[in-house]
Order: C-alpha cells, then structure tokens, then sequence
C-alpha cells in the first residue's frame, strides 16, 4: 500500500470515528523481486516542516456565487439532486480561489470519461480547493451523491487549464472538513476554517529504547489550510482541533527513502563478511530499507551488522532467513529477523516476512545475545501454511541449544554449525544457549514484534 492510499484510509475513515490504526509490519513493506525489482515504499522523508499560508478569497459573479462554490443554491429536488443534499458553505481556498472561469470550469469538469462514473450531479459540486503550489496545480472538487461528499483531487503542472488536470486517485467518500493531497514533496491539509492543525514532524527512538514524538506545532493559517514540506516529516502526528476538542488524531507511517540516502547505497562488505553462515545481501538490503522507511531515517544515519544469515526452509518450501541489528543515531539499536522464499508460477514471487524484531537500548552487548525466532513459511500461490521453523542463533561459546516451553525444556540439541534450525515444536517459548558443561551462555524469549513507532 503506498503512503497515499493509506494516508487516503487514515485521513477520510477515521474523520467520524478515530480508531487505532494497525502498527507497521515488516512483511507490509518488503516485498519484490530480490535480484531485478526491488519495491520502492512512498512516504514522508525527514528535514524541516515548512508552511505557506493560502488565503480563502471568495467568488462572485454578478452580484451572486458561481455556482457549486459557497453559497450556492439551496438544496433541490431537481433530477439528478438528492433531497438531502445540503450546500457547502465554506468559500474556496487556494490561489485561484478568485478565478470565477478556472473555478466554474472545475465544476462542470467530468469526473470520468465514463457516461456511469460522471460524477455527482453538477448542481451539487463545489470547489473547496484550488491553487498553485509545489510547482503545480491543486484542486480538490466535492459533489453530493449516494447520500454524502464525494471527492475528487486533480493535479498538474504549473499554469495547467482545467482540461489539463489529471484526477490523482479515484473519487471517494470523505469528509471536506478533513482534506488532504500528499504529492511526494508537500502535504496540503484542510480542516474548516477556525481549526487548529498540528504536526509533529517526526519520531525519535531514544537511547532507551523509547519511542518519543516531536513536539506539536500549529501549522494551519485562519482559513484551515496548511502547507507542510513533505521533505520535513519522518513519521509524523497530526491533529486536528475543532473548538478545543481533537476531531483528528492520526499517525502518517513509513516514508520513501530520503534524500541522503537509501540501504541500496549502504556498503556492506564488511557486515556479510563478518556474519555467521550465508546471509543473501538483497534481502538484508530489504530488511534494512524496512528499518529506514519504517523510521523515517536515512541509511547515512544507521550502521548495520549482519549476525546470521542462512537456508531454513523444509520439504515444502526453500527459504533464507537473516537476522541484522540497525544502530540509529540516538544508539539503540533495531534486532529484527526474516524469511525470504521464492516460488515459481509463471513469474518467479518473492516474499520476504518479518520473524520478529525488537529494540535495543544503547550499550547492548549485541554479539552476546541469543536469538530465537519463529518464522513462518507460508504459500505465495495461496495462502496456505507450509510449517514453522524455529531459529536460534547463540553466543559464541556454546555448544548445544536448548529449547523451552511454558511446562520447560522442550529439547536440546548440539550445535552443528553457527545456528539451530528445526521445526518449529508446539509451545515454543524461548530458548537458552548451553556451553560444553550444559551451563547456560545465554537465553531468551522467542523474538516478538516490537513497534517502530507509537501508535495513537
């Protein structure tokens, strides 16, 4: 899912209802052919939030509105209208805001070529946006039809007519009141006149391992529009505040690869060759941009180690799993493991899924710790499973593996090379790594699924 879409889901559903969205989730972001294509994430890059204000200026044309802008007609039962259409009565923001043709074109503009997909009746439609900015033009056109606002974005480059717009997604049900367009470099935002809107340009994890937001800072002009440089956000909050009371608090996740640079720049000669057994570099590749986007950091900010990589699927599926350590900037450090496998139907598919991660403080001895994971093998073709593997990747110095469950030990077993792989046996807890004399080295808890960011 790109950053639009979900900020299209996150902004417009939870406008009425604010729920809590699912936390990111590795297998969500890295998927894709691992040796010719690799799947860019869009999102929000890190640097400094910017606003450039955009005054409502409102439209008249002989001594009335133009029609399907503020203060239009009063709602009718005209073919076409629905009875329970009520007019928007918010004036048009935006730079060409005052261009009563450029505003009246809007309005007529089909919504689809399509005779089936024309758009709301134009009686009903209205411009709640338009203007010039990040080198383009911006419109936003609602209409009243299946009992609600139907909305749709239209973009192009500066000095575009009408004619020339192009529709940015697909019209959809929102609420005008909780506006956005995201064109990879800015993010415009409309609430209704009066509202505060509040950004948080980013999320930090500590030293600690805390996950902390930066402060909340009111972006929106006195007309409800704010402009923020997307080239300013990491992971992002916004708020919205309607007479003092939250209408809208959200979280803008993940991000595209900033500008100072991606995991495919990152050199890791070094780190694959200090790993133990053979880690594939693509897929460590994969699992570090997860990190990056996940975060909202640039690969210029993280060193990488590589602590095991190697073949762990069974008699249904050939798959690779890695576990890797990303250091951030604050020093905690990001332990996460994953499987890759690649099935043939046609095209070759690749999936690569996250068995678990977690977030280390500054100062963890991460050589010395014991990782354990279960990692799914599942179907591309459709779905089934296909077993579990568990994985256990000791210290140096150990000898045997033990594994545990809830009622204790499981089994144990002697190490045979750098790392224990095996089906995965039911009640699976964790796992301890033992030295020559059967003293535990080291033990831990099968690896969960920590969140790389707060959730609202």
């Amino acid at each position: 899912m790109d950053i639009e879409t979900q900020l299209r889901a996150g902004l417009a559903d939870r406008a009425a209802d604010i729920d809590t969205p699912p936390p990111g989730l590795l297998g969500d972001v890295l998927a894709g052919h691992r040796r010719s294509q690799r799947r860019r994430l869009a999102g929000l890059t890190v640097g400094a939030v910017a606003l450039v204000a955009v005054v409502a200026v409102p439209v008249v044309v002989g001594g009335g509105p133009v029609a399907g802008v503020a203060d239009g007609p009063a709602a009718t039962t005209s073919a076409g209208v629905e009875a329970s259409y009520v007019p928007w009565d918010v004036a048009p923001r935006g730079s060409l805001a005052g261009d009563v043709e450029y505003l009246q074109a809007l309005v007529e503009r089909p919504w689809s070529s399509l005779p089936e997909f024309a758009g709301p009746p134009v009686e009903t439609r209205h411009v709640v946006y338009a203007g010039e900015v990040d080198g383009g033009v911006h419109a936003l056109v609602i209409g009243w039809q299946d009992g609600g606002w139907q909305g749709l974005w239209l973009a192009g480059p500066a000095g575009s007519a009408v004619a020339e717009l192009a529709a940015t997604g697909d019209a959809g049900s929102f609420n005008p009141d909780l506006a956005f367009q995201y064109t990879g470099s800015m993010l415009l935002l409309m609430a209704h006149p009066g509202d505060t809107i509040e950004v948080s340009a980013r999320q930090d994890i500590t030293a600690d391992g805390s996950i902390l937001p930066a402060p909340y800072l009111p972006v929106a002009d006195a007309t409800g529009v704010a402009i923020v440089d997307g080239e300013g956000l990491g992971t992002a909050g916004i708020r919205v505040l309607r007479d003092g009371v939250v209408v809208l608090d959200t979280t803008l996740r993940g991000g595209q690869e900033t500008r100072e640079g991606t995991a495919e720049q990152l050199d890791l000669s070094a780190a694959l060759a200090e790993a133990a057994g053979e880690p594939e570099e693509d897929m460590v590749r994969l699992m570090v941009q997860g990190v990056l986007n996940e975060i909202g950091v640039s690969a210029a900010d993280v060193t990488v180690a590589v602590r095991w990589g190697g073949p762990i699927g069974n008699r249904n599926l050939a798959a690779t799993a890695a576990v890797v350590t990303v250091g951030l900037p604050s020093g905690a450090t990001v332990l996460l493991g994953a499987v890759g496998s690649e099935q043939q139907a046609g095209d070759t598919w690749v999936s690569i899924v996250g068995c678990g991660r977690a977030i280390l403080p500054a100062g963890t001895d991460v050589a010395g710790l014991l990782v354990a994971m279960r990692c799914d093998l599942t179907s591309l073709r459709d779905g089934a499973s296909l077993g579990s593997q568990v994985v256990v990747v000791p210290p140096a110095g150990a000898e045997a593996v033990q594994l545990t469950g809830d009622s204790g030990v499981i089994d144990v077993r002697e190490l045979s090379g750098p790392a224990h792989v095996a089906a995965a046996p039911d009640g699976l807890t964790g796992a301890a790594a033992l030295d020559a004399d059967g003293r535990v080295l080291a033990e831990a808890p099968l690896l969960g699924s920590s969140a790389l960011q707060l959730t609202d």
